[in-house]
């Protein structure tokens, strides 16, 4: 079944993606996972640098009608 996750394309010199390849592998995830599980890390590092990520909270449906 396909995911319903959201996508985002990524333009990656041809050295990059063959090393985050290896990288995956050796970490045994798929090189999508190990973009996750690398996004993941740099978004805590920020927070614990910066304090969290807020959004405002959205309006639900019955409240905008």
């Amino acid at each position: 079944m396909p995911s319903k996750l959201p996508r985002i394309g990524l333009r990656i010199e041809k050295d990059l993606l063959e090393k985050l390849h290896f990288v995956a592998a050796y970490n045994e995830r798929t090189a999508n996972k190990e973009v996750e599980y690398l996004v993941k890390r740099h978004i805590a590092a920020y927070e614990s640098e910066h304090g969290p990520i807020e959004f405002p909270a959205e309006e639900s449906q019955s409240e905008a009608s």
